[in-house]
């Protein structure tokens, strides 16, 4: 992947898709996307499979439909939404447990084949979940959005591309060429 795209998107929610740009073969990709909403139809345009996985702290209706798209809807508990309040109050500097929440993602991330797992899902502990996925092996491209909040967690990485700008987008390719 090299660094060759660089335009600005000022919507906060899809402003991933400048570093995304710089994939190449993308169409040739699946991907997951632990999240689903405005950047979607991005993906479904660029990529070759995209299954979505959200998992938000607010009910979700996903109306759109492609016969290359799998949809995916998980519910959270009353728990996890107190458990992530407490990352957002202390900025991340208390991280409860969310073992049963990563556990679960990680249950329906297995049932899928993919290239690239793209995590921007509705809760804060997408760290927990990014350092999951990357000893799980079986993914070759992690991608997360909201890189810039550091109540998100995430591992300091040497990233194939960094997009700073916005919220932040880290592209961390785990087999590089």
């Amino acid at each position: 992947m090299s660094q060759k795209k660089e335009t600005t998107i000022t919507n906060a929610f899809i402003d991933w898709q400048v570093a995304f740009d710089n994939i190449p073969d993308k169409d040739q990709m699946t991907i997951i996307e632990l999240g689903c909403g405005e950047g979607t139809q991005y993906l479904l345009d660029n990529f070759k499979k995209v299954i979505s996985i959200e998992y938000s702290r607010y009910p979700y209706d996903f109306t759109a439909t492609s016969p290359k798209h799998t949809f995916v809807k998980l519910e959270a508990s009353q728990e996890t939404i107190e458990k992530d309040n407490v990352l957002i109050e202390t900025r991340g500097e208390t991280r409860p447990d969310f073992t049963e929440e990563v556990d679960m993602l990680m249950d329906e991330i297995m049932k899928y084949r993919a290239d690239i797992i793209f995590v921007d899902f509705g809760f804060h502990f997408r760290g927990e979940v990014v350092g999951t996925v990357w000893n799980y092996g079986k993914i070759n491209i992690i991608a997360y959005h909201d890189s810039n909040e550091p109540y998100y967690g995430y591992p300091k990485v040497d990233a194939k591309y960094e997009y700073k700008k916005g919220q932040g987008t880290v592209i961390w390719d785990l087999n590089p060429s």
